[in-house]
């Protein structure tokens, strides 16, 4: 199947830069979801919903199934997840925990690659989609980079007088490399599976909860 792009808010892309550091990047971070709210959300929620009229009864009821299966692998994250390690250092993992991580991402696999198959369906269609929102999405992609460059600037400026201070005490300190940025910028290229499996009828404020909830 030929790979198609799909301009979808993914569930996985975004919450590097939604979810970053709070004391680094805490303004854009509520600035991101704010603009993905007002401007990302509806439009993806609308071309999804317009993708369900391809779609057969089956293949409704499929997609219905496999969102029920990574519903159950969120609350089986839940209940076996590790307690939290000392800083700087990773969790400790039960030989249980272990078997049960392996098989989630067994079963995500399964959920994914039937998600696929759906996709490999209606490759014309999801093509047909991300014509539709070309302009939109290069609009994201302007405005998401003029965010992300202008927390830079306020980052080096902090930075910058973080250093001073320092040198003026005589002490020296490391800071991290600004090139990279966030991560997840590139929220505009997700799969077509994670197109399937988006749910419209949740809001992005159940998303960012979700994220979040991940996150712990």
């Amino acid at each position: 199947m030929k790979k198609v792009i799909i301009p979808f808010i993914a569930v996985i892309l975004v919450s590097g830069l939604v979810f970053a550091q709070k004391r680094e990047r805490r303004g854009m971070s509520e600035e991101v979801k704010n603009y993905i709210k007002e401007n990302v959300w509806p439009v993806v929620s609308e071309q999804r919903q317009k993708f369900d009229s391809y779609l057969s009864t089956d293949e409704k009821a499929e997609i219905e199934a496999l969102r029920a299966r990574i519903e159950k692998l969120k609350e089986e994250r839940k209940a076996n997840r590790p307690q939290k390690a000392e800083k700087g250092k990773r969790p400790e993992l039960t030989e249980a925990q272990r078997e049960q991580m392996h098989a989630s991402r067994k079963e995500m696999k399964r959920i994914m690659y039937s998600a696929f198959q759906i996709a490999e369906n209606h490759e014309s269609e999801l093509s047909s989609l991300m014509s539709e929102s070309k302009d939109d999405r290069e609009k994201w992609r302007k405005d998401l980079s003029a965010m992300k460059e202008a927390k830079r600037e306020e980052m080096k400026s902090s930075e910058k007088g973080e250093k001073e201070n320092k040198g003026r005490k005589g002490r020296k300190h490391h800071h991290g490399k600004m090139g990279h940025g966030p991560r997840g910028m590139n929220i505009m290229h997700p799969s077509e599976e994670m197109f399937i499996l988006f749910d419209y009828n949740k809001s992005a404020d159940d998303f960012f909860k979700e994220m979040e909830e991940h996150r712990k």
